[in-house]
């Protein structure tokens, strides 16, 4: 299990109730999960999920220390920008772009997308309320992030509703669970020894809910790969809709945008294959020899050697990925 911001949110919680419970004042809680949080940016290898989390933590602490508000999406972007200032070419790091894209969504869209679910279903139960976390969420967190998966991997999955409510409780238990056992292992390690063989099963079953929702149709849908005007075209849209300024503009010529939008979107496709007057060869690397894909000048494909085994899906692992460019 990767390292990301809920291990930050979870570890700074507990830390928090522990030096509560030790009568520690606020003040020197406050100094001591800054320290904290920074060795644990540095234990963590500066992963770009933790130090996200990690410093957007840090600033709502010292906010509270000047009497600040703390701005979600400020803080966001100002970290960020110390991201891009170390390393530019963090701009084109899958990690940092899904981390920070994810965080964003949910700043913007979770309050608009709970108003709508509360008026859809006005129910107050416990169970609602935990599914309606996990599905505005879950939908603020895609509007953002669904066209970077699509550009990096070449698929979507409209099944990410179901996984996601059916493992996010199973992972906070287990996050839960293996920050006790690394306690309990400093202290009484024949007891945490004892603990990991309740641990395991928790992370099998976790396993076993990714695998069968894997399996499930359009778990995994393979698309093309958008031109990147086309993705800046739907931020920007995204944008002007949430923007109130620009609202009542998008409304009002809402047939020439939404016109505009299909031909930007449709006319690259057709563009694209409509008959070349030149032929096309690629070289793959399957992992065995060389792999050749040909595209005649009538959009004919062949491909020579594809290679694989009987435990190697090479189709889907790396010769599709070709095909939907």
């Amino acid at each position: 299990m990767a390292v990301s911001g809920t291990h930050v949110n979870f570890l700074l919680i507990g830390l928090t109730i522990l030096l509560s419970n030790l009568n520690v004042s606020k003040r020197k809680i406050n100094a001591i999960s800054t320290i904290f949080l920074i060795i644990f940016v540095f234990i963590t290898g500066f992963t770009a999920s933790v130090i996200r989390a990690s410093f957007m933590a840090i600033l709502k602490i010292l906010s509270g220390i000047i009497h600040r508000k703390n701005d979600i999406i400020n803080s966001l972007f100002l970290i960020l920008l110390l991201t891009l200032i170390q390393n530019p070419y963090n701009l084109t790091n899958i990690s940092v772009l899904l981390s920070y894209g994810g965080v964003l969504g949910i700043a913007l869209f979770l309050e608009p997308i709970n108003k709508i679910l509360d008026k859809i279903i006005e129910n107050k139960n416990m169970v609602w309320n935990y599914i309606k976390g996990i599905v505005s969420v879950s939908f603020s967190v895609q509007i953002i992030i669904a066209p970077i998966m699509i550009y990096f991997y070449k698929t979507i999955s409209l099944t990410f509703l179901i996984s996601n409510i059916l493992t996010s409780l199973l992972i906070s238990v287990i996050i839960i669970f293996g920050f006790l056992i690394i306690l309990l292992s400093l202290l009484i390690f024949p007891i945490a020894k004892l603990s990991g063989v309740v641990y395991k099963p928790l992370i099998k079953l976790l396993l076993f809910i990714t695998e069968i929702t894997a399996k499930i149709p359009f778990s995994k849908i393979y698309v093309k790969e958008p031109y990147l005007f086309q993705i800046v075209i739907y931020y920007f849209l995204i944008f002007f809709l949430i923007n109130k300024k620009t609202q009542k503009f998008l409304f009002r010529y809402k047939k020439q945008i939404v016109a505009i939008v299909l031909i930007i979107v449709i006319f690259p496709t057709i563009l694209e294959n409509l008959p070349k007057d030149y032929l096309k060869i690629y070289f793959i690397d399957v992992g065995q020899g060389d792999s050749c894909l040909i595209i005649t000048p009538n959009n004919k494909k062949i491909l020579i050697d594809g290679g694989g085994s009987e435990n190697y899906n090479i189709r889907r692992k790396c010769t599709l990925t070709i095909f939907v460019k």
